[in-house]
């Protein structure tokens, strides 16, 4: 049986224990808002190509391209909208996808019609994050809403993705030249 201080210093130590997990929790949440911040508002682009000495380290990586658009919602409660723009190893056509990026425990951005998604994580700055493919769906459709075999899957090199803040021209030209955007 515990005395009484031991008993203090316990339940001490598990509010202590608690409150650091519920400030890492809205540390996580406020990535979102730090990411479009440093945009200067609504809308931001982040984009990689990987170079050839890259999918040389990382022979089984499908993907070569990934471009990344994040708008803010009206208000912090509604969710941020995202377009995503990816180009495979064999294929010359850009496939993208779209829906809605939301605060659950992090970042996660839910592709329409049942399309999977990704998780956003941070990096030590707001100039690149990471696309985590692995979680929470472990896939993006880039079919649409009709279907298809245009997934981008996670894969063994395929799972993490660091994307560099790019001007909005990057992602626009991206847009514009992707049938259907």
């Amino acid at each position: 049986m515990m005395s009484m201080g031991e008993t203090g210093r316990a339940l001490r130590a598990g509010l202590f224990g608690l409150g650091a997990c519920l400030a890492a929790w809205n540390a996580r949440a406020d990535v979102l808002d730090d990411i479009l911040r440093a945009a200067g508002g609504g809308e931001v682009c982040y984009s990689r190509t990987y170079s050839t000495d890259h999918l040389a380290r990382h022979p089984d990586q499908r993907v070569t391209r990934m471009s990344l658009i994040l708008t803010r919602g009206a208000s912090r409660s509604e969710p941020a909208s995202f377009r995503i723009f990816v180009t495979v190893r064999g294929e010359r056509e850009v496939w993208s996808a779209s829906g809605e990026c939301r605060r659950r425990g992090g970042i996660v951005c839910d592709v329409e019609c049942d399309g999977g998604g990704f998780a956003i994580g941070a990096t030590s700055t707001t100039e690149a994050l990471q696309i985590a493919l692995d979680r929470p769906h472990g896939r993006i459709s880039m079919s649409g809403c009709d279907g298809g075999e245009r997934d981008v899957a996670a894969g063994r090199d395929d799972r993490r993705f660091r994307l560099d803040r790019a001007p909005g021209q990057v992602c626009a030209a991206i847009a514009a030249a992707t049938p259907g955007n």
